[in-house]
């Protein structure tokens, strides 16, 4: 008596995933902005990313593309929580320092269309994360090619000469007053320089600890104290 022959079961195909609708993004979008969790956001932030067309290059088109206007919820504001979120929380944990990085220069260079004041800051944020994670000549060439992109932009001059005496790498290496007045005096040559009065309040300030050394020392220790508990970098 033969064996029975077994019939040879259909594998299924697996369907492909599909593509979101632009309404299905705008509503994970608008549902992960307004939680107050910092994971949301940064979920919200890689949706952003992955989803926003290439020509939406300004703040503005994307409020109107994806329709979140109407929610009272606006990308310039997002972008910016964002980033004092991940900057505190950088303060402990060098990772979300250096996830600031990536995230600001993704900003400035998707939203080219913005203005100065926008591009500059992000440019600023993350040249000021890349010398915090320790690529200090990394982050000194993004610095310079900040102030020659725009020169008239105050907090530009203000960061690079604060990574010298108020970072915590002027705590671990020692404060270079000179080197940072340089940088000052350098921003208030420029006749059309903004925001003159940060730089020369900047300025005073750093003479004022120059001259009273006493003073940084209060808040040295605990400084050098949190540097030492912060979670380092994961290469």
């Amino acid at each position: 008596m033969g064996s029975k022959k077994t019939k040879k079961k259909k594998r299924k195909k697996k369907k492909g995933q599909s593509i979101p609708t632009k309404n299905d993004i705008s509503k994970r979008i608008i549902l992960l902005l307004n939680s107050q969790s910092i994971d949301a956001w940064i979920q919200a932030y890689n949706l952003i990313r992955k989803w926003t067309p290439e020509d939406i290059n300004t703040f503005d088109l994307f409020d109107e593309h994806f329709d979140i206007e109407k929610h009272e919820i606006f990308i310039n504001d997002f972008l910016y929580d964002l980033d004092t979120e991940i900057h505190s929380h950088g303060l402990d944990d060098l990772n979300f320092m250096a996830r600031r990085a990536e995230i600001s220069k993704w900003v400035y260079t998707h939203f080219s269309g913005e203005g100065e004041l926008n591009l500059g800051n992000f440019r600023n944020y993350e040249a000021e994360s890349m010398w915090e994670i320790g690529k200090i000549e990394e982050a000194k060439k993004l610095f310079e090619e900040l102030i020659e992109t725009f020169p008239n932009f105050a907090y530009g001059y203000i960061t690079y000469g604060d990574q010298y005496w108020t970072s915590d790498w002027s705590y671990q290496n020692g404060a270079d007053y000179d080197r940072a007045e340089a940088i000052y005096r350098t921003a208030l040559k420029n006749e059309e320089l903004d925001y003159r009065g940060d730089v020369e309040d900047t300025l005073d300030e750093l003479i004022k600890e120059k001259n009273n050394p006493k003073e940084r020392l209060k808040i040295e220790k605990y400084r050098l104290e949190r540097i030492q508990k912060r979670k380092a970098l994961v290469k």
